[in-house]
């Protein structure tokens, strides 16, 4: 009897053991080594021209910096968003004054993976216009330069773009993009802007697509 006893006492734990175990199993995530989002930090430089003015400008150089979502929605393509604090700059050389308009641009794009490390965007964006100045060489000035607020018809737009991203390293991407004003295409004598953006993107967070059954790590 006593051997009979401790045959079920132990069937009976281990039975108890096995549903624990599966239920375990069944309650962890499981991750394919698909990505299904990237989150990134870009920061860069931007060379504008201004467009269809009486007055003939140069290009000059700023700077820009943001983040960008990308979500994958099949294995070649994502949809990705940004948010970047940008600015824009242009310039006469007689007399010398230098232009600076600041904007917060909402890029939405697709974007086409030619491969792993090659991908093509192009979408549309709408800029938000912050402020605008100027400033001329001054020597009364103890900067030597006198900066004034500009009123300006360039403010809130929406435009196109058209861009690639190459990775270097791992989680390091270059980036080329041009913008356009869409008033370019719709507006006769409205002055437009057109940007080239170079960018260094920092991934700081990968996201893979989510399974069952079992936990597994993500395939470097």
């Amino acid at each position: 009897m006593k051997t009979l006893f401790n045959i079920k006492y132990h069937s009976l734990l281990s039975f108890l053991f096995l549903v624990v175990i599966s239920a375990n199993s069944i309650s962890q995530t499981v991750y394919s080594s698909k990505e299904q989002s990237t989150f990134t930090f870009n920061v860069g430089l931007t060379t504008t021209g201004e467009y269809r003015d009486t007055i003939s400008y140069s290009q000059g150089v700023l700077f820009s910096g943001g983040a960008t979502y990308l979500f994958a929605v099949s294995d070649k393509s994502n949809i990705g968003i940004e948010a970047s604090y940008i600015g824009k700059a242009f310039k006469r050389s007689n007399p010398i004054i230098k232009y600076r308009y600041f904007y917060v641009e909402i890029p939405l794009y697709y974007q086409y993976k030619f491969s792993e490390n090659i991908r093509g965007n192009i979408g549309i964006q709408y800029s938000k216009y912050l402020n605008s100045y100027y400033y001329y060489l001054d020597g009364s000035q103890n900067t030597g330069v006198h900066k004034l607020p500009l009123n300006t018809k360039l403010g809130d737009d929406y435009g196109l773009l058209l861009g690639l991203d190459i990775g270097i390293l791992k989680n390091f991407y270059l980036g080329a993009r041009y913008s356009i004003s869409a008033s370019s295409f719709l507006e006769n004598n409205t002055p437009y802007m057109g940007t080239f953006q170079f960018t260094l993107r920092a991934v700081v967070f990968r996201g893979y697509k989510q399974l069952f059954n079992k936990h597994q790590e993500p395939t470097k």
